[in-house]
């Protein structure tokens, strides 16, 4: 095996692993609910802001 074909296996599986270790993908729910949460927090802090 060359080491260019090392290199590439090994990175592939660093890859995985990074990707083994993220959190599952988000879907389109899960971004609108963050999105709502996040402009609620954004809201409250310019309502606090203004007293």
């Amino acid at each position: 095996m060359s080491s260019t074909g090392l290199v590439s296996k090994i990175a592939r599986h660093v890859v995985e692993f990074c990707d083994w270790l993220s959190d599952p993908p988000m879907t389109e729910r899960d971004r609108i609910n963050r999105y709502i949460v996040e402009t609620r927090i954004a809201s409250y802090q310019r309502y606090l802001a203004r007293r």
